[in-house]
């Protein structure tokens, strides 16, 4: 808002109804709540300054100058409350994972509470390093759709390494941002049991199994034997 002269007053102020709070008048502020300010900037700009925003702080504003009669502007603030979500392959909300070397990474980006969502594009990062199509590392993608009011954002990560762990962030600008850390840990199976992507897990308790089968089965017959003499 601009001022005509130096003896006109420039004053902010919200409405809640018929509930009228000043918050700054000239370049004093009234309001108890350290977040709001006066930003004033040259020649004659008198900016409302709100700052750490929250959901609360939406409403109606206005801005008066004491010329005569007075001169209002009024303007409604929304406040959009985006809630940003990191899963996995199998859709689970999860604050750190396992994956062995060789595998595939895959995490899914949810955005809800955001205006305009087709035009939001979430950026992908691991640790400081953003995640995109043209990484010098090769095998990673990034895939982002809009469903209904809702963003989402794949990266995926073929061939994993070890120096492909760390702390994955998807961020909408400054809005919100999630993270989840990622440990990329050695595979040790032997490459006999690894045939087709999957792995026998427990083959030593099936061999073992077998074993004390045959053992009760050889036993109880010979018990049966003992009995017919």
């Amino acid at each position: 808002m601009r001022k005509e002269s130096g003896a006109i007053k420039v004053s902010w102020y919200r409405r809640e109804g018929d509930l009228i709070h000043l918050i700054t008048f000239g370049f004093h502020t009234y309001h108890d709540d350290h977040r709001f300010g006066l930003a004033f900037a040259q020649p004659e700009d008198w900016r409302l300054r709100i700052v750490k925003v929250c959901e609360a702080d939406g409403g109606i504003y206005q801005c008066q100058v004491t010329t005569h009669p007075p001169r209002v502007l009024t303007t409604y603030l929304h406040v959009y409350q985006a809630v940003v979500e990191v899963v996995d392959e199998r859709g689970v909300s999860v604050q750190e994972k396992f994956y062995r070397e060789g595998s595939t990474i895959q995490l899914e980006c949810r955005v809800q509470g955001v205006p305009a969502p087709a035009a939001l594009r979430p950026t992908w990062r691991r640790d400081h390093h953003t995640l995109n199509y043209d990484d010098a590392r090769g095998g990673v993608s990034v895939k982002t759709v809009v469903v209904g009011g809702e963003v989402r954002s794949w990266v995926r990560v073929g061939g994993a390494l070890k120096q492909d762990s760390g702390i994955y962030s998807c961020a909408i600008s400054s809005l919100a941002s999630a993270s989840v850390t990622i440990q990329v840990i050695p595979d040790e199976r032997p490459a006999a049991i690894q045939g087709g992507g999957r792995a026998c897990p427990w083959p030593s308790l099936t061999l073992l199994v077998s074993l004390s089968s045959s053992l009760l089965t050889t036993t109880t017959s010979t018990t049966c034997c003992t009995k017919h003499r």
